[in-house]
């Protein structure tokens, strides 16, 4: 499909966006004084979400579980992870990831249920089990991965975007890969 408006979708602000296993559109907006995840509506002419949970804070990253049973969330400024299921009015934190670690970046959830964060300036990505524990980190030569995702063939590749636009000379001469895209095969086994 080539890249196209959407004249059905005015969207209003969002400061995360991901598609859940039916293709429908999810996505952080501000409501009132907090923060609204839900479903855009096509033809919905204010652009709104519907439905879905209420946040103190906004939420930096979206991803579904591979079931489609809950959507995972990342929120930057306080670290947390938290879990969003439908039925359940609001989200349960998973984990807190601790500032000296690096700030949350993207999410991404692999077959076992593991949930996985980009940790921008924190030079890696963190796995963190169904219960929260964090049970693996993998250091990356780049200092600010911001973004990830499952895929390949048999989608167990974790792919990593990095940035290089926020960083000094010398982080850039320190870190030379910055902005590129990594990929790890076998890590979403």
């Amino acid at each position: 499909d080539s890249l196209h408006a959407r004249p059905d979708m005015a969207l209003r602000p969002c400061t995360a966006l991901a598609a859940d296993l039916q293709g429908r559109l999810w996505a952080c907006q501000p409501d009132g004084e907090r923060w609204r995840i839900g479903e855009l509506q096509a033809g919905e002419p204010s652009g709104a979400v519907q439905g879905g949970w209420l946040l103190s804070e906004p939420a930096t990253a979206l991803a579904w579980q591979p079931d489609g049973q809950a959507l995972v969330l990342a929120c930057a400024h306080s670290g947390s992870l938290q879990v969003a299921e439908p039925g359940r009015a609001a989200p349960r934190r998973l984990a807190t990831v601790p500032r000296g670690s690096g700030q949350l970046g993207g999410v991404a959830v692999d077959a076992r249920g593991g949930v996985w964060a980009a940790l921008l300036g924190g030079w890696s990505v963190a796995r963190f089990e169904p219960d929260g524990a964090m049970d693996q980190v993998l250091p990356l030569p780049v200092p600010s991965p911001t973004d990830l995702c499952f895929g390949g063939a048999d989608g167990r590749t974790l792919y990593i975007t990095s940035s290089r636009d926020t960083l000094s000379r010398e982080a850039l001469e320190a870190a030379p890969l910055s902005g590129r895209l990594f990929a790890m095969p076998g890590v979403g086994a």
